[in-house]
């Protein structure tokens, strides 16, 4: 007795259409309980094959539109809020780039300094304009491997280091 083989064949669309959608904070599984009490909703977004950073308001989304073949790769990150707005974006040559950072601490008092460790990355902000201002935040991240770090801030640092040594922020 001889069995016969069936073959399904499968028609692919030779001219798919674009897709065109959008992405939004709450497309997050528990952004708010990760992002913490204090989070008011605002949120960064970056497309890691465009590098543009993207900065979201609460309640409203990114449109999105993609060719045939083409994707892209999106890291939704809270705004966090002091006195100044922060969000660490993470390596962005890694496609999980969010994923490199293992470690957020954001210190308001400028008498306090935290203590540095390889890995460690240190921000100073002031809420102030002059040359001459006071710290009013230290921002410290433990990152996991070296690269490009990305962050979103509303002020640009008085100070920035990497370890122990100051370097450039750009």
């Amino acid at each position: 007795m001889e069995l016969m083989e069936s073959k399904k064949t499968r028609i692919h669309d030779a001219s798919p259409g674009t897709l065109t959608s959008s992405v939004q904070a709450s497309d997050v599984n528990a952004i708010a309980q990760i992002a913490g009490r204090d989070w008011n909703g605002d949120t960064i977004v970056y497309p890691y094959r465009s590098g543009e950073i993207v900065r979201l308001p609460k309640g409203t989304s990114l449109p999105v539109t993609l060719k045939v073949l083409e994707y892209e790769l999106f890291h939704i990150c809270p705004i966090k809020v002091t006195n100044i707005s922060f969000a660490p974006i993470g390596l962005l040559d890694m496609l999980n780039s969010g994923g490199a950072v293992e470690h957020i601490e954001v210190q308001l008092d400028s008498e306090k300094k935290a203590e540095h460790y390889d890995g460690e990355v240190a921000t100073e902000f002031s809420d102030s304009l002059s040359k001459n201002r006071s710290t009013t935040a230290t921002i410290a991240l433990k990152v996991r491997r070296c690269g490009r770090l990305g962050m979103y801030c509303s002020r640009r640092p008085l100070k920035h280091t990497v370890g122990n040594a100051e370097t450039e922020f750009n």
